[in-house]
């Protein structure tokens, strides 16, 4: 986010050297000149073909993010933001841990080229996960966090964001449709964002898991039955270790693949870790 605050700024710029240079007589008002207009901070950006940029992650965090820079809010609120942030990650990464059979089904689905089933799995899971499927599941926590005197201020630039996000996506007919449509349309939109959290969510933390298990795949050759019992056990692990596995942990977990190999490919995995160890 810090990038999209950072352009604000280079736009600004570039706005103002376009500027005649003002001399310090000439910053006082004259009469004719109307009441200072405060600038109204966003989140919505257009590009270079006119379409809406889409927000890197969570759109309320993104509007705090912006709110805080535009009104210099203390250090403080920026701190409570930030662990709010901290605090959805790691939900998000511990929702991977608990609903480990449905990754499995999800990643099988997907495997089996049945992408709608594997959709369906993840909707599902998305209803277990946010009360009422909310698409601003983090803005009254958000509201606590930058204080009642900028709450109407952040609610407007999170809904100002979704409103152009749903005028792009469902096109012209927009005001024309009816409430029921575009709820389901801001829905379809949320459940996005999420299955993009989820994604962030799996690269820091199944990803390596699966690489592993690529990796015994491709160098030790596994029969089917024994990369299914290699992929239970690394399941279990997780499981076990909820993403903080000490040492002898780990150990215990290589023993168990290896003991589930024969004594040919028990060689090939001896050396595909040797391998890691020791690069070549």
């Amino acid at each position: 986010m810090l990038g999209r605050s950072t352009s604000i700024l280079v736009g600004s710029c570039v706005v103002l050297s376009a500027c005649p240079v003002v001399s310090a007589q000439d910053e006082e008002p004259g009469l004719l000149s109307g009441p200072a207009v405060e600038a109204q901070a966003t989140i919505v950006r257009y590009g270079m073909d006119g379409r809406l940029q889409p927000i890197a992650g969570r759109p309320e965090i993104a509007a705090a993010q912006v709110l805080i820079a535009a009104r210099s809010l203390p250090t403080e609120v920026a701190e409570r933001v930030r662990a709010i942030n901290t605090a959805r990650g790691e939900s998000i990464r511990m929702l991977l841990v608990d609903e480990l059979d449905t990754v499995r089904e999800v990643t099988d689905l997907i495997t089996a080229g049945e992408a709608d089933a594997a959709r369906d799995a993840m909707r599902a899971m998305w209803r277990r996960f946010e009360t009422g499927t909310s698409h601003a599941p983090l803005l009254d926590d958000l509201v606590e966090a930058v204080g009642e005197g900028h709450a109407d201020e952040l609610r407007r630039i999170n809904e100002e964001y979704w409103t152009a996000l749903l005028r792009e996506r469902a096109g012209g007919m927009m005001d024309q449709r009816g409430e029921r449509a575009l709820a389901a349309a801001r829905a379809r939109l949320a459940f996005d964002i999420f299955q993009q959290e989820l994604r962030e969510g799996y690269d820091l933390t199944l990803r390596r898991y699966r690489e592993l298990l690529e990796s015994i795949n491709t160098g030790v050759e596994p029969t089917p039955e024994q990369r299914t019992a290699i992929r239970d056990v690394v399941l279990e692990h997780i499981e076990n270790t909820r993403l903080a596995a000490t040492p002898e942990q780990r150990r215990e977990t290589m023993l168990r693949i290896y003991r589930e190999l024969d004594e040919g490919r028990r060689e090939r995995l001896y050396g595909l870790l040797l391998r890691q160890v020791v690069p070549d």
